[in-house]
């Protein structure tokens, strides 16, 4: 069985990004966790918008990390050539079997976060939680679509104020 670990970063109400997709109320050190992260599982995986949105971002590139990166998209999306492209949870669970992974990384918006959680397979979810309310925009799962029950592992603070929440699901 694959250990799939959702890790993101949100103010402490669960915005991940205000609703034009800006992200500018995170702090750096949320990429710097992700990457550790990624690079000591070997794989992660994110959704289209993601990819699309940081696929030529200089300061903050998916390619720069050493691990196996794989996109969830149901359209036809031109990826790099190191990257795998797949349409569903399950495909990702067989690509990630394919290359003998054990853990791999979820970090994706509203929809592929609960399409994982839907599917019962999320083992574990890495909260960032950043010293900021964002009043409204995107959450970090779609809101009326499950319950996740948690056990609390770990409580961790970072630099700048960030408060870093380990759960084990249920």
């Amino acid at each position: 069985m694959i250990k799939i670990t959702l890790f993101m970063a949100a103010s402490i109400n669960g915005i991940i990004a205000r609703d034009n997709g800006s992200e500018d109320f995170l702090s750096d050190v949320n990429w710097s966790t992700f990457v550790q992260l990624a690079e000591k599982k070997g794989c992660f995986v994110i959704g289209r918008k993601t990819y699309e949105k940081y696929k030529n971002n200089k300061v903050h590139s998916f390619e720069k990390i050493q691990a196996k990166k794989i996109v969830v998209s149901q359209s036809k999306l031109k990826v790099s050539e190191n990257w795998y492209l797949v349409r569903s949870v399950k495909e990702v669970l067989l690509i990630t079997q394919s290359f003998g992974k054990k853990e791999i990384i979820l970090t994706g918006g509203a929809s592929l976060n609960s399409s994982f959680a839907k599917a019962k397979v999320l083992k574990e979810v890495i909260l960032n939680l950043n010293p900021v309310i964002v009043g409204k925009g995107k959450s970090i799962f779609d809101p009326k679509v499950f319950n996740l029950k948690l056990d609390l592992l770990k409580i961790k603070k970072l630099e700048g104020g960030i408060v870093q929440l380990c759960y084990k699901v249920k």
